[in-house]
């Protein structure tokens, strides 16, 4: 870690350093993002789009995927269709599109990283930006969080060079990249607001032109309502707002609990986000020997978390000290270092605090972070650009410190499949398709999922209306003498599971099981008229 933070420093000039700590920084994120790539299952969020990708043309394409995704603009998925054209039936090839935008954000982030704060500043932002085991989850997605992050980024550094220099060529740049982030996702405007402020108490920014910014969003957001008002949404699902969570729990530790849905862990606590999914709702991935690297790591989470958690506090603690000793003295160089911390608290801050007053009095369900996943690249600058303040040890403790949470996190993320591992079921149903030639569930959702992430799998899935159905059959396909699977999916379908376990003891039937982890565990019941040759789970969960 020191050795990677020393070569920071020594590539203090020269363009070709420059070049090559990019090229470096965009290699180990692109990656960390194409690891087990092809691995990874589509699930339900992937399985709106990636489903109907041999659509003959994009209006199809488009039009097809609309019922299921409702909530979403077209630009990411115009961009999807045409990529996944170039090499079809490869869903890791589709994910590689969201790898790349998620790799050239790391890229700019070092980029703005080196203008707000120097070299150190430029590399630690753009390592705690790539080693996230969260970014690299939705830069391997089939959804536009990573498009949405990539422009954001395009647009804050194009806005930034327009408020110094007025040239016409990057406030074009800045509007584009806006007017394609809004048509990529629907809470794009909320990054709208802090990008306002700094236009609006920019130095040297007249009010002809401020007004000019304020019209041409307006405009971008009259045009994206005409798509809104065609939409036909879910109902909202009944849960409560999010609170406003506990910033002195992260000091003591009491109490701190890094899932919790409350401003403090939707500030603090993002980064190990898919890895609790995957441990909470995997009774038995501690004890899977199938990862045992994730066994061995998963008991630190907790305390990986709490120690992420302090060293994103006390960045915030350094820079509003920081803002504030500069807003103390007179020179201009303390006024322009007052302006970056200013712009990124408000980069980072407002956003998702808007999310969490549109959470509060309007939809509770619309606290997700990735809505805002934007907001965090200024996260990782202000951990940059802080150390870059700093001096000597305590310079590399500030940087090492999130670098060494965030490398536990990410070896554990990577030991463990993040999305329902629907790919090693389907392996699974391949390898006894002769003794069980059948699989049941009352699933709509695993059954078409199943199907799309294995077109070909020879073991036909049948769906049955209710669990009680779904026994019935399997009861009686065994007794005629051929084997079948019962699929189940998630811990919320624990009564179906035991009711199906009571059934096939009260006929005699002898049956395994196999728990597959990952962001919901799936539950695979072989029924066999003879004894099964089957490793059964070693928990009950």
């Amino acid at each position: 870690m020191r050795g990677i933070m020393a070569c920071c420093t020594t590539l203090s000039g020269g363009r070709a350093r420059v070049w090559a700590a990019g090229a470096f920084l965009f290699l180990l994120a692109l990656g960390l993002r194409l690891r087990g790539i092809g691995a990874e299952s589509v699930w339900m969020d992937d399985f709106f789009s990636a489903a109907r990708l041999d659509a003959p043309n994009l209006l199809q394409f488009l039009r097809d995927q609309r019922g299921d995704n409702w909530e979403m603009v077209p630009v990411y998925y115009t961009l999807e269709y045409f990529w996944a054209c170039l090499l079809p039936g490869s869903l890791a090839w589709v994910r590689g599109l969201s790898a790349l935008f998620g790799a050239g954000a790391v890229v700019m982030v070092f980029s703005l990283g080196r203008r707000l704060g120097g070299m150190v500043a430029g590399c630690v932002a753009a390592l705690v930006m790539a080693l996230s085991p969260w970014q690299v989850f939705h830069s391997q997605g089939l959804r536009p969080y990573a498009l949405m992050l990539f422009l954001s980024l395009v647009s804050m550094d194009a806005l930034l060079r327009w408020t110094e220099s007025r040239r016409p060529a990057p406030l074009a740049a800045h509007l584009a990249a806006n007017l394609l982030m809004l048509w990529s996702h629907l809470f794009a405007p909320l990054f709208f607001l802090p990008q306002g402020l700094i236009v609006l108490f920019a130095r040297g920014v007249s009010w002809r032109e401020r007004f000019f910014w304020g019209g041409a969003h307006a405009l971008f957001l009259l045009a994206v309502l005409g798509y809104v008002a065609t939409i036909k949404p879910a109902p909202d699902p009944p849960v409560t707002p999010p609170g406003w969570g506990n910033s002195w729990a992260v000091v003591t530790g009491a109490g701190f609990y890094a899932g919790d849905d409350t401003l403090t862990g939707g500030v603090l606590s993002a980064d190990g986000e898919n890895l609790r999914w995957a441990e909470y709702n995997s009774p038995t991935v501690l004890r899977d020997p199938a990862h045992p690297l994730a066994a061995d790591l998963l008991p630190l989470r907790p305390a990986v978390e709490l120690a992420l958690a302090r060293c994103y506090l006390l960045t915030l603690a350094l820079a509003l000290f920081f803002a504030v000793r500069c807003a103390l003295r007179r020179d201009e160089e303390s006024r322009r270092e007052l302006r970056k911390t200013l712009v990124l608290l408000a980069w980072f801050l407002v956003p998702v605090a808007a999310l969490f007053l549109v959470a509060q009095f309007w939809k509770p369900h619309a606290f997700q972070r990735r809505y805002v996943l934007y907001a965090w690249p200024a996260l990782c600058l202000l951990v940059g650009v802080s150390a870059a303040r700093l001096r000597g040890p305590a310079r590399w403790a500030h940087a090492a410190a999130p670098l060494a949470m965030l490398a536990v996190l990410a070896a554990a993320a990577a030991a463990l499949p993040m999305r329902h591992d629907y790919l090693s079921a389907a392996g699974l149903l391949r390898a006894h398709a002769a003794t069980h030639p059948a699989a049941m569930t009352d699933n709509w959702n695993l059954m078409r999922i199943l199907r799309c992430n294995d077109p070909g799998l020879p073991v036909p899935v049948e769906r049955y209306l209710s669990p009680e159905e779904t026994a019935s059959r399997a009861v009686e396909t065994v007794r005629a003498g051929t084997g079948v699977w019962v699929l189940f999916v998630g811990p919320e379908s624990l009564p179906q599971r035991q009711s199906l376990e009571q059934t096939l003891r009260d006929n005699d039937i002898p049956w395994g099981r196999v728990i597959l982890p990952g962001m919901q565990s799936l539950y695979l019941y072989r029924c066999d008229p003879a004894e099964p040759a089957l490793v059964m789970a070693s928990s009950p969960g």
